[in-house]
């Protein structure tokens, strides 16, 4: 396919020119979307080797790759369903129905027969 287009064709549309100031717009909106150059580029109907000449042009540099910093978890309180650090200290009973129940060792029998009785009379499995 020949890359020349005759004079007058009607196919023959004048191309856009771009000034300094629409081609750096250009360039900080890509760099800002975090996406890559060609993802960019066709999602904005460009072609990706413009914006790289602009680019090199106009001495704008390429986005910088992101950073990464450690995180480190601080030891977080036990939320109602998940056992904490001192989850040897609990006893944990599960019920037919999927209910959980956690009381620590020291809980009383007799308290923890009328805490079944309320959650739903199951004792035993």
């Amino acid at each position: 396919m020949s890359k020349t287009r005759a004079i007058g064709s009607s196919s023959a549309r004048p191309r856009r020119r771009w000034t300094a100031a629409e081609a750096m717009r250009v360039l900080a909106a890509q760099a800002e979307s975090g996406l890559p150059v060609s993802v960019f580029a066709a999602r904005e109907g460009l072609s990706a080797h413009r914006l790289f000449r602009w680019r090199s042009r106009l001495g704008a540099s390429p986005p910088k790759p992101p950073t990464f910093e450690e995180v480190v978890p601080r030891e977080a309180p036990p939320t109602r369903n998940e056992p904490g650090p001192l989850a040897h200290d609990r006893l944990e009973i599960v019920l037919r129905s999927g209910l959980v129940v956690r009381v620590g060792e020291s809980f009383s029998a007799d308290a923890l027969r009328r805490l079944l009785d309320v959650v739903g009379g199951e004792r035993g499995c």
